[in-house]
């Protein structure tokens, strides 16, 4: 039986991948923050495990991963990621920079550092990595760090998959458009309706929308997929 990681696993895209491997007959292993959010309807399933860890502590991070659950993991999804709201540009600061670099980058690097040559070792694991869409068109400037961190795990993933694709550890990034998360509610003046027009396809996604596709890139079907940016955006 395969074994997934799943991060930022409480809500949203993460909890829906997390239910979509579960149905699939995997264990799972659910990274979470502190809260247990949905996951809470989950806990009596044998075949999840849940850990927690705030990563923009990476002592914490270096610390969850020595989780005897986390050591035989065969797929790992770097889903967790947070952005800073602020007014403009010019409110930046280079400490909340840091906090986005360590949440968004260098925590999934960490995972990937430490699980990557274990499946190597395997010859077989997946990776999936989740992307923005304003890495295509840039963001707004007041949330470049979010856009920059993303660009960044993008570039991340091409680089890892001529490492490890030679092993059979697949590794590949989603891109994924508009989603109907609570990442939006930390900018409640953020007009989502102006959003949504922006969107081709006329509405934002649903998380198990794009759980789907994480789970697909998992699977026995996308066995000739590694090192693709595959966008989720609704056409945007």
């Amino acid at each position: 039986m395969r074994t997934a990681l799943v991060t930022g696993a409480s809500s949203g895209i993460g909890f829906a991948t997390v239910t979509k491997f579960l149905e699939a007959g995997l264990r799972v292993v659910a990274h979470v923050r502190e809260n247990l959010g949905e996951l809470e309807n989950l806990t009596q399933d044998s075949a999840l495990h849940v850990v927690s860890a705030d990563f923009s502590d990476l002592q914490a991070v270096s610390d969850m991963i020595l989780d005897p659950a986390i050591q035989g993991v065969d797929i790992l999804v770097n889903n967790a990621g947070t952005y800073n709201v602020r007014q403009d540009f010019g409110s930046i600061r280079a400490s909340e920079v840091e906090y986005i670099l360590r949440v968004n980058l260098i925590a999934p690097l960490m995972l990937c550092k430490t699980l990557a040559p274990k499946m190597a070792e395997k010859e077989w694991g997946r990776i999936v990595n989740l992307s923005s869409v304003s890495v295509s068109h840039g963001g707004a400037s007041n949330s470049v760090d979010y856009t920059v961190s993303k660009a960044a795990i993008e570039s991340m993933t091409v680089t890892l998959a001529k490492t490890f694709t030679s092993n059979n550890v697949l590794i590949n990034s989603v891109r994924v458009g508009a989603t109907k998360t609570k990442i939006h509610d930390l900018n409640p003046e953020k007009n989502l309706e102006q959003r949504t027009r922006s969107i081709p396809i006329g509405r934002m996604a649903d998380p198990r929308e794009i759980a789907e596709i994480v789970v697909f890139l998992c699977s026995t079907q996308a066995s000739f997929i590694s090192g693709s940016i595959l966008a989720v955006t609704g056409g945007e």
